[in-house]
Order: C-alpha cells, then structure tokens, then sequence
C-alpha cells in the first residue's frame, strides 16, 4: 500500500488528522429569498435575515409554479460553507418556460407580499491564528440557456464587508473566471466577507424553450502556507537513519524516505503513526510513534531502502519511523530508526 492511500485513509478515519488552520461560517444578511412566476400564478420562499449557516447546515430557499397552460417557473438558492477547507459558496438555479414575462429569480423581499427580484448577500467569516496571511481566491461560473433573452446572473464579493467591492461581475452569456486577493486575517483572527449574488430568469415566448439560468460562486480563503508539506527529525535511533525530503513536483507534494542502517539484504517495518511515542524497547532502542498502520519493506545488499509518494493535500500531522528486523538463530533482532514529523497543510 503506497504513503499515499495510507495517509488518505489516516486523514478519513483518526480525529488527530482532523481539518486544522482556518475555519468559516456564515449568515444571511439579507433574507435569502427566492420568487418564481408563471401565468397568473407565482411563488416565493425564502431563508431569514441573519440565519446562520456551518458545514452541515446550508441555507436553502426554493419556489416552483407549474399552470396548467405549460408554462413554468422555478428558482432555488443554497448557501453553504464546507468542513474541508476555508470556503464558502452560493448556488442559483432559476428555470423558465413560457412567456417573456414568466419567471422568477433571486429576492431579498421579507415577504411574499410584494416580493420582487433583485440581489440578495451572505456573509462569510473565516477564522484562525490572528493576523494569520493570506489570499482570498474568487471563483465564479455562470450561464444562461437561450441568452437571447433577459435572464442574466451576477455576482460580487466584498473582502472586509467594508462596502468596498473587490470583485463583481457576470451577466447574460457564459461566465467562467477566478481572481485572487491578498488578504489577512485581523488581529482577533477574524476576516469578514460578503458575496452578494444577482439571477434573473425569463421564459423567451416559445413555450417550447426550457430556459437554464444557473450560477455558482465559491470564495475561499488560502493562508500563505497552504498546499506545503515540511518534514522535522525527532527522537532518536539505535544506529539506523531515517532521512525525509519534500519537493513539490507539477503542483504535487512529493516526499522522499531513505532508510540507511538497515540488516543487508533484510526487512523493515515502517511504522506511521498520529502522536509521537518514546517508550523504550530495550538496547537503547525506542518506539517513536504509536503504531495506527504498519508495512513490511525490504533492505536491500546496503541495508538500505528508499521510496518517494505524493502526498495528499491535506491538513494533516503524521509521525514516521522504521524498525529494521533479522532473525538470528531463531532469535529476532530488531533495530530502531530516529522518527521523522511531517506536516501538511491542504489547499
């Protein structure tokens, strides 16, 4: 099993793998409302002002009407942020078929009562070390099914809900575009952002045209540090040498283990682990790191083993250590390398 896999499953299944550095939450600051209109007929639904949303609780408004005469209107908004990584998204899918007056769209309306379409906000906030560096990353992705008519998306993004828009943009047609932004968390290790996102929908006439109008936009927040992997030496040996290198290849992590001092033409057991140990295992030998997944390696006429992976890009801290084994007059001998901390931080 490659270093690879067994981190990727450590990352799954161990809390002391679990997401660390910067964290987000949200809220709606306007009520994140949504109205569809058809023929005679119209709906509207909406999540409150102020609502919070966290990784397992998204913000969701949704509305559909369907007359008997074919026509058809419908419109949903999410709002979510993610567990993984610093990042926070809305979605807008809004559909029409029918009149150029059918449709519906994004609302910042309280109320049924009079609602009407226009641009609705959320508010992000990350959170970490304060004072923390960094980039805020924009991704927008939009497009219009039969642009030929009214129906548009748009988007902004205001970096320190200062009333300062860093970003904004969109329209009829395809959109597609990422833009980046030095950024930083305050002093308290807070940083406030609000998206505010735009969709309107018509039908075009023909009642046979199913007009898709759809946006998503994704802001996250990347600390200066991200995607880098670093490897520290610990503990110590009883003659067998654990080396570590990371080089970072085509965007990839990729790190480098050599094992020297081994018994010529042996075994090892490499030994990844979540905490750093140091219990004794008699001749001046020492367990460095408690034992979550162990491999058996072969040594080759030097005593020696190397291997290189790519390492996932995660947030994650994993102890490494090899224990050389012989076996002599049915006797096992076992030697033990220093340990070697590698740390991670994921995009």
């Amino acid at each position: 099993m490659r270093l690879q896999t067994l981190l990727l499953s450590l990352v799954a299944v161990s809390p002391a793998f679990a997401q660390t550095g910067v964290s987000v939450t949200g809220k709606a600051l306007t009520p994140l409302a949504v109205v569809a209109r058809a023929s005679s007929q119209s709906a509207y639904d909406s999540a409150a002002k102020d609502a919070t949303f966290k990784p397992s609780r998204p913000l969701r408004a949704s509305a559909r009407v369907q007359p008997p005469n074919g026509s058809y209107s419908g419109s949903t908004t999410i709002a979510q942020v993610s567990s993984f990584v610093a990042m926070g998204s809305v979605f807008e899918r809004h559909y029409a078929r029918g009149a150029v007056t059918d449709g519906g769209g994004t609302s910042a309306s309280a109320s049924a009562n009079g609602a009407t379409k226009g641009p609705h906000s959320v508010l992000l906030t990350f959170a970490g070390a304060p004072s923390t560096k960094g980039r805020v990353v924009v991704s927008f992705r939009a497009n219009v099914q039969y642009g030929t008519n009214k129906s548009l998306n748009k988007g902004a993004v205001d970096i320190g809900n200062d009333n300062s828009v860093e970003w904004s943009g969109g329209g009829s047609g395809s959109q597609a575009v990422t833009k980046e932004f030095p950024a930083s968390l305050d002093k308290n290790g807070g940083l406030a952002v609000r998206l505010t996102t735009e969709s309107a929908v018509f039908g075009t006439g023909d009642p046979r045209d199913f007009v898709n109008c759809w946006s998503e936009l994704y802001v996250t927040f990347k600390a200066a540090d991200q995607g880098k992997c670093t490897v520290q030496p610990y503990g110590k040996g009883c003659g067998p040498k654990l080396d570590a290198a990371v080089a970072t290849i085509s965007n990839n992590n990729v790190v480098v283990w050599k094992l020297t001092g081994g018994f010529k033409n042996g075994f090892a057991v490499n030994i990844v682990g979540t905490q750093a140990l140091n219990l004794q295992l008699g001749g001046g030998c020492s367990l460095l790191a408690n034992a979550v997944v162990l491999t058996l390696v072969k040594t080759d006429a030097n005593g020696e083993w190397k291997n290189s992976d790519i390492v996932p890009m995660r947030n994650f801290t994993s102890y490494h250590q090899s224990l050389p084994i012989d076996v002599v007059n049915n006797t096992l001998i076992l030697k033990a390398s220093n340990g070697q901390k590698l740390s991670c931080t994921g995009f």
